[in-house]
């Protein structure tokens, strides 16, 4: 951030505890008093009417004021290794400036880097589907290695998929948290986040301060956060009922591009993805097609692919024998491979191969003893 004294740091994290500094209340109080947030902390009632203050907010920060201990604030704050960044900081990701309701300020534990700009969010289901991780590996990676950074919520399946790929690529991401910046949603998260900061590839982001607790209409709010600080946001299964469409609208709302990946038409997991590409959303099916929706130009040549690839086995081997049940199939059940294969292979040679067919990334089990075969 600008250069400010801890006093001033202090002053602020008072004004966001007691009031809560929305980006109008900051633009009034930094505008009026020039910086000063210790002088703004102590002001009488009667000096804040003449700011862009509306009553009400003078009102709430004068029955608040006393209960406030801004530099106890400051060193929790501090306690957890964040840093205050301000909307005005030269620090304050660029694009995130441009939406219609920019948070006023961020805590942020690690740094933002120059580095994380472009960057596109990730979001999705959190019941992803073995499709949905295989879509995520394969247009993650190469965004990540061309120096894209995946911006998501770390949350359960895509999020969590998401930023996990672009870290293990060499990547940047920026996980932004509905909760105070002290704390990971969900909670078996938090050896994530810790290796995100510890490899110094990305940063963890909140405009909460320390010891809100996840609340659910904290998420929608921070959705704004993670597609604004984006070009684009790719949602890979969203419901039709689900946070990814809010993520979504709330990009369209600041210009930003919507990408969506075509699902199964069976799958409840892609009926608010289908709905984005009625409503004109751009289809990906390879990473080309973010290149392309972005203006980036072509993807450099090897990126393309991300995924790694799969040796078929050999027809002849009994893994190539259980391999062939599938027939023309991409999906079956455990039970129909066993009938299949009745007078053929018994049931044990299926079910063993089988584990040793998954354990190679030759097939993945979706759930409900359904197999899903990748080459």
């Amino acid at each position: 951030m600008t250069q400010r004294d801890m006093a001033q740091v202090a002053a602020i994290l008072g004004w966001h505890f007691a009031l809560g500094l929305t980006y109008r209340r900051y633009r009034a109080v930094e505008d009026y008093f020039a910086g000063d947030w210790v002088r703004a902390w102590g002001a009488s009632g009667l000096e804040l009417r003449l700011t862009k203050l509306t009553n009400r907010d003078i009102d709430r920060l004068d029955a608040r004021r006393s209960q406030t201990n801004p530099e106890r604030i400051a060193e929790q704050v501090a306690a957890v290794g964040a840093t205050v960044v301000l909307h005005d900081d030269e620090v304050y990701p660029a694009p995130l400036r441009e939406i219609a309701q920019p948070p006023a300020i961020l805590l942020v534990r690690g740094e933002f880097s120059p580095e994380d700009w472009p960057a596109i969010a990730v979001v999705g289901t959190r019941k992803m589907s073995s499709y949905g991780k295989r879509v995520v590996e394969r247009l993650i990676p190469p965004l990540a290695r061309r120096g894209v950074t995946v911006v998501s919520g770390l949350a359960l399946g895509v999020d969590l998929a998401a930023h996990q790929a672009a870290t293990q690529a060499g990547g940047r991401t920026i996980a932004v948290m509905g909760c105070g910046i002290d704390q990971v949603y969900p909670l078996r998260h938090e050896k994530y986040a810790q290796e995100i900061l510890a490899s110094g590839q990305g940063v963890i982001v909140s405009e909460y301060l320390p010891g809100v607790v996840p609340d659910p209409k904290n998420f929608p709010v921070r959705n704004r956060i993670v597609a604004g600080m984006t070009q684009g946001v790719l949602v890979v299964e969203a419901a039709r009922r689900s946070g990814s469409l809010i993520t979504a609208r709330l990009a369209n709302e600041s210009n930003r591009e919507v990408f969506a990946v075509p699902g199964e038409i069976f799958s409840e997991v892609s009926e608010g993805t289908h709905d984005l590409l009625r409503a004109g959303a751009t289809p990906v099916t390879d990473v080309e097609d973010i290149y392309a929706g972005l203006g980036w130009g072509e993807v450099p040549a090897g990126d393309g692919e991300s995924a790694p690839t799969v040796e078929r086995p050999a027809p002849e081997t009994l893994e190539g024998q259980v391999l062939a049940l599938w027939a023309h199939d991409r999906k079956c059940h455990i039970d129909e491979l066993v009938r299949r294969a009745a007078g053929k292979l018994p049931q044990p040679v299926v079910t063993s191969h089988l584990m040793i067919l998954e354990v190679r990334g030759v097939v993945s089990h979706e759930g409900g003893q359904v197999y899903v075969r990748h080459c």
